[in-house]
């Protein structure tokens, strides 16, 4: 994947009760294995959660806490134009009929991984759902929700956004 298809990517973390989240550079979601190896390196209290804008219209939210790896990518078909986002339908699965000539958009992935933070399974499925919402505003709702919104949007500034 070429580093032009990534917006942005922030982590977010929690370390002795207080939220942190900083940018990462954009080559660490070149593929899913960099992107689990750059959260694993940062501190978290219950893991590090990565949020991932590609071309502004797919994104990823992802979770890291040691060996365990959970994933939602808010398309499925970006499978078949984005590197990471391939990777991510190989080991959550495809959702979609093999036999079937038109894939529709569709969520994959674990829509409950943020859930006992605060952000419910429907909550995020209505975000990933929702075409007409800027990755940017999905993301907000998703860093307001889980109390980290001023560290986001200072880590999205830092990211040039």
């Amino acid at each position: 994947m070429a580093v032009d298809d990534i917006d942005y990517v922030v982590a977010a973390w929690r370390e002795s009760g207080q939220w942190s989240a900083a940018p990462l550079p954009p080559r660490a979601a070149e593929s899913l294995e960099n992107l689990i190896h750059a959260l694993r390196q940062l501190p978290g209290e219950g893991g590090v959660i990565g949020l991932v804008s590609i071309v502004e219209d797919v994104f990823v939210v992802l979770r890291v806490n040691g060996s365990e790896v959970r994933i939602c990518m808010s398309d499925a078909t970006a499978g078949d134009d984005f590197e990471i986002a391939a990777e991510i339908v190989d080991l959550v699965g495809n959702p979609f009929d093999e036999d079937s000539d038109e894939a529709q958009p569709t969520v994959v992935g674990e829509l409950g991984l943020l859930a006992d933070l605060g952000m419910k399974a429907p909550d995020l499925l209505e975000l990933c759902e929702d075409g007409e919402e800027e990755i940017d505003d999905v993301f907000s709702e998703i860093a307001e929700t889980l109390g980290f919104a001023k560290e986001f949007e200072r880590a999205r500034e830092e990211a040039g956004r």
